[in-house]
């Protein structure tokens, strides 16, 4: 799934000012986080089919790492600061850039990783949004909740479950079977109706990892 590979998207990092300009990262940054975007998207790959107290020691860990880079404050640094300091020769200027791309970089990796496993956890409504705005329903006995539920119905994984929601096509359905209220829910009935007609369409879906 697009959403969660963003190995493309951390190749090129770039220091974006408020004029416009732009300071690339040189290539041994680009090198280090396209390594660690695919580390993460590996370890996202093996947490994924973990019980939920794996998932929320992972939460866990990565909630603390989240609060270091924050701390650290390299990637709150003003964009526009950093040129300033590197177009006025003072030393050290460019270590900046560096540290502000690659923390930048980095803190929104572990962003991103919390996420991911959030919604594994069924604690998505805080994170991801819905696709579009769709009617909600009281939650019965006929409705599916979150990750789990979806991928327990369907008898798949977490991660082909995820990437079943996050492809947006239960929510196109009219009604929809997939919307928001407080979380993912899904109507079982119409689920259940959808996978009689088109059959292949969870394999139709792809995995991100």
């Amino acid at each position: 799934m697009a959403q969660f590979d963003y190995i493309s998207e951390l190749k090129s990092p770039q220091l974006k000012t408020r004029d416009g300009r732009t300071l690339p990262s040189p290539p041994e940054v680009e090198a280090y986080l396209s390594v660690v975007e695919q580390m993460r998207q590996d370890y996202l790959s093996y947490i994924s089919d973990k019980d939920d107290r794996v998932l929320r020691a992972c939460l866990g860990e990565l909630t603390e790492v989240e609060t270091v880079i924050v701390k650290r404050g390299f990637a709150t640094m003003d964009n526009d600061n950093i040129v300033a300091a590197i177009t006025g020769g003072i030393e050290g200027a460019e270590t900046l850039l560096v540290l502000k791309n690659v923390d930048s970089a980095l803190l929104a990796s572990v962003k991103r990783s919390i996420v991911f496993i959030k919604s594994m956890l069924g604690e998505e409504e805080k994170t991801i949004a819905a696709p579009e705005a769709v009617e909600r329903e009281e939650v019965k006995d006929d409705i599916l909740r979150g990750v789990k539920g979806l991928a327990d119905f369907l008898h798949i994984g977490k991660t082909k479950a995820q990437a079943i929601i996050n492809s947006g096509i239960l929510t196109k359905t009219k009604p929809p079977i997939q919307y928001s209220a407080g979380g993912w829910l899904f109507n079982k009935q119409r689920l259940q109706d959808y996978w009689d007609n088109h059959p292949t369409f969870v394999d139709d879906v792809k995995c991100p990892h």
